[in-house]
């Protein structure tokens, strides 16, 4: 309706739209069942997620995303559309090589497969969690109670961390090994700090060590103090960094590039790390997760639910698992899990 002619009729915009009333109720029909589909693939778990994973991954138009998947509702069921988004991830998300019919895990060195299986572990965590919990008929659970934050992956920066410390690279400066020092203890207060050791046979052992190596460890870190050099700092590092793997009575990790050794969190926790001990790390990550004092001033972030059970020795149920160290048993357990939960998009694939 013109300028003009609005002027001239107030009602002038009501009398268009009221001779085209039919043609305006079938436009708003199909907007609202538009609607309609829409709120359905963000309320369901499966596609809510799928739908995130994709659009991050392939990097595309999400428009363009959210019109090929509407045309899929239109001629599929609910699970044959979960199926073709599970076909989708398969052919252009998943590492897979020619001949092969199953997955093969990725190592630190392809940084993007690693990346997209790690947060593809998450993603179905939370779904076969929450599945697991919907099927128990006494919590009588209606609705989904956790859902990854795609938001964060584009707001945030986000490393792929090595659960068992793989190099020294961030141990070169005097604030990196002051930061460690300090870290250790606090974690180790009682070993290091606190416990008076006299009278004690070499071979008692507190919090871990020894008090032969506490002897030892006690006097690396006075020479420490003492210097601040890093030849007293490296002999204390390695000291305490080889006691703990002997101390330990198990196989250690050798390939630290691989997968189960390697998980998702965010880049400015990660930092904050500088090569600490399992303990160090985990009580770190638990603070940054909500738990734990709030006088060390760890800042709050959002922790994947899977590096979160990492740090809380979840895959390894074995009888007195240790929490000292994150081991080869523990690495074996989380590359297992991925691999079972991984496995549906290849059996969806398999299945047609």
């Amino acid at each position: 309706v013109s300028l003009e002619k609005y002027q001239g009729d107030a009602l002038a915009s009501f009398r268009a739209f009221y001779d085209k009333r039919e043609e305006l109720n079938r436009q708003w029909t199909e907007t609202y069942q538009l609607f309609l589909k829409l709120v359905g693939l963000y309320n369901d778990p499966h596609t809510y997620h799928y739908a995130g994973f994709l659009t991050y991954c392939k990097g595309t138009d999400p428009y363009e995303n959210i019109k090929d998947w509407l045309r899929l509702l239109d001629n599929h069921t609910k699970s044959e559309v979960i199926g073709e988004f599970r076909k989708q991830i398969y052919n252009d998300c998943l590492p897979k090589y020619e001949g092969e019919k199953e997955l093969r895990l990725p190592d630190y060195s392809d940084g993007t497969t690693v990346r997209r299986v790690l947060l593809l572990h998450n993603i179905e965590s939370i779904l076969a969690h929450y599945s697991e919990q919907k099927a128990n008929s006494n919590l009588h659970l209606e609705s989904i109670y956790e859902v990854f934050p795609f938001d964060l992956l584009y707001r945030q920066k986000w490393d792929i961390e090595h659960i068992a410390s793989q190099t020294d690279n961030d141990m070169r400066t005097e604030s990196a090994w002051e930061s460690w020092v300090d870290t250790i203890k606090r974690d180790y207060k009682l070993a290091f700090v606190d416990c008076d050791i006299k009278g004690l046979t070499d071979n008692e052992i507190v919090q871990g060590f020894t008090v032969s190596q506490i002897r030892q460890i006690r006097d690396y870190l006075n020479q420490y103090q003492k210097s601040h050099r890093k030849e007293t700092f490296d002999k204390l590092y390695n000291f305490v960094q080889t006691q703990i793997d002997v101390n330990l009575k198990t196989e250690k990790i050798e390939d630290k590039d691989r997968i189960g050794n390697l998980c998702l969190l965010d880049n400015h926790t990660n930092r904050s790390y500088h090569n600490s001990l399992f303990p160090s790390k985990r009580r770190i990550l638990i603070e940054a997760d909500g738990g734990g004092s709030a006088e060390t001033g760890t800042r709050l972030t959002f922790i994947p639910i899977c590096t979160r059970r990492v740090f809380t020795k979840y895959y390894n149920n074995s009888p007195g698992v240790s929490m000292s160290a994150w081991t080869k048993m523990d690495a074996e357990a989380y590359e297992k899990d991925i691999t079972n939960k991984l496995c549906v998009f290849f059996e969806t694939e398999q299945n047609g």
